[in-house]
Order: C-alpha cells, then structure tokens, then sequence
C-alpha cells in the first residue's frame, strides 16, 4: 500500500510541475520497491538455511523495508531536495 501512495504522490507531483518534489517520492517509491527485491532474495535463506518460524519472518518483513527507506531520505537530504512542506506550495 505506502508504495502505491508513494508512486501516486510522484504521479501527483509531477503534474504539478514540481519536478524536486517529483525526484523525491521517486526515491522513496524506489526503496519500497527494491525492499520488496532484497526480501525476496534473503527469504530463501531466512527460511531453510537458518530454519526461523514463519512468525518470525513477519517481524523481517518489515525490518527489511528500514534500510532502505533510510537510505532513500539520506540521498533525499543529501541532495538537499525541497521539504516535504516546500513541495505542497
């Protein structure tokens, strides 16, 4: 669902012609979407290798998705894009 939101939000963005705004929620769209490959990658692993329960893997799921996102706003504040705030004017 928060990547379809993202995706929508840059959809949004760019029609309005605010291109910053527009780079930033691609980022972001793309981290929820490259979390979603590295899980499916490490799942495997996670699973037979280490043998965790299936509620555990729940837990990982969304732990997954923390790095990446993080590193998502680290390029957005390190590219010194607009705020969030900046991109609704």
């Amino acid at each position: 669902m928060l990547w379809f939101l993202t995706g929508l939000e840059a959809y949004r963005t760019v029609r309005r012609g605010t291109l910053e705004a527009h780079r930033r929620w691609m980022i972001r769209n793309f981290a929820w979407t490259l979390a979603a490959v590295t899980l499916r990658n490490e799942l495997p692993f996670m699973r037979f290798a280490l043998d965790w329960p299936p509620a555990f893997l729940i837990t990982v799921f969304w732990l997954y998705r923390v790095p990446d996102l993080l590193i998502a706003e680290w390029l957005v504040q390190r590219r010194k894009l607009p705020s969030l705030s900046q991109s609704y004017r």
